[in-house]
């Protein structure tokens, strides 16, 4: 990976590094994700967020 894309900010790893909770819940599972590169990635991300809500009536656990 190309060292100017890395990011260390993102919501949920943050939330994951300051929670023994969330630490201890995840270190005998794994964590998966998946990414995608598209041209218009904001908007992707912004309607799936929108599905995630409506379907659950929040947003992700780690995401907002």
């Amino acid at each position: 990976m190309d060292a100017a894309y890395r990011q260390d900010n993102h919501s949920g790893g943050k939330k994951i590094a300051n929670s023994d909770r969330l630490r201890e819940y995840i270190q005998d599972h794994r964590l998966f994700f998946s990414a995608e590169y598209c041209e218009y990635a904001k908007d992707k991300e912004f309607n799936a967020l929108k599905e995630y809500v409506r379907d659950y009536g929040e947003v992700p656990p780690l995401n907002g």
